[in-house]
């Protein structure tokens, strides 16, 4: 344990025999005179009744991206009247892209200072969320980044929960990528989605999961090709599930494939239902009711029982 935890864990007993003001009265002034960003964080956290302003300073002077942020959201949530400019001043100069979106969701911050350093930055993901949960953001910058970086992921969201995009752009990024996932989602979750556009996609990449959930979830799929998709990719756990589940398509051609392909589990399962099938005949709700009929026509003395000689 180093000094700093050992100060924690003396000051944390102190607490919790003499209270937070004998706390604050004894430990706060040695605490601030440490000029430790970490130790102040903890002490604001874990004391009440602490004197935000006095701490402030420490953790603005350290330069610590980290601190400043959580300092000032420490303040956000507790109302407390302390400047938070200049912690987000280390934020900034900091470049530190992450922590300038962290920083410009905290009321009062400056906002547009913070995004500045963001579309510099140019990552995708924090441009994507950026725009999506923060109020005021330029949409068009940011949506900008999400395009040109051709990410499917960041396209899609973006498209999916940022109002005022570039809609047709980022879904022809999504396209353009090939990738089955995102084009089976854009086509699912976002409305005003080119369905025929992406459903070619996903067949044309022949990955068995998205084209099994294509063909089952996206309406007016073209649920045969998607079969021949599956039938093409060779893969035996979902050429199984068309075989067993999907009316309509070529169910021996995917029987055919499972077998083809020394899969014991899959190949087990095709056997179990056959052998299924082929009992449940004698168990079939006919075949039940016909022997009914002829054990209740006995008991009736309607059918004469042949008597052993």
């Amino acid at each position: 344990m180093n000094i700093i935890e050992e100060i924690k864990k003396e000051i944390d007993k102190f607490i919790r025999i003499y209270g937070y003001k004998k706390t604050c009265e004894l430990f706060e002034d040695k605490v601030i005179q440490c000029n430790n960003s970490n130790l102040s964080m903890w002490f604001i956290q874990h004391v009440e009744g602490a004197d935000y302003k006095k701490h402030s300073k420490v953790i603005v002077d350290s330069k610590n991206v980290k601190d400043n942020y959580w300092f000032a959201r420490e303040i956000e949530g507790l109302g407390e009247d302390v400047d938070i400019r200049p912690h987000g001043k280390v934020v900034i100069d900091s470049k530190d892209a992450y922590y300038n979106y962290c920083f410009a969701c905290i009321d009062g911050s400056d906002m547009k200072a913070h995004e500045k350093i963001v579309l510099e930055c140019g990552n995708p993901s924090i441009c994507c969320n950026f725009a999506r949960n923060i109020k005021g953001a330029d949409i068009k910058a940011h949506g900008k980044i999400v395009i040109d970086s051709k990410n499917p992921e960041y396209n899609y969201e973006f498209a999916r929960f940022v109002d005022g995009c570039d809609f047709a752009e980022h879904e022809n990024a999504v396209i353009e990528s090939g990738d089955a996932k995102y084009n089976y989602l854009f086509a699912s979750y976002v409305e005003g989605a080119d369905i025929k556009a992406h459903e070619k996609v996903v067949i044309d990449s022949k990955d068995p999961e998205y084209n099994y959930e294509f063909a089952v979830f996206i309406k007016g799929a073209d649920v045969l090709a998607h079969s021949r998709a599956v039938i093409e990719s060779g893969d035996p756990e979902y050429n199984y599930i068309f075989y067993s589940d999907i009316d309509g398509v070529d169910k021996e051609a995917h029987k055919k494939v499972v077998l083809d392909s020394g899969d014991e589990l899959h190949i087990h399962m095709i056997k179990s239902d056959e052998a299924i099938c082929f009992d449940s005949e004698e168990y079939s709700r006919e075949s039940i009711n016909s022997k009914f009929d002829e054990l209740f026509n006995q008991l009736n003395g309607k059918t004469k029982v042949k008597k052993k000689d």
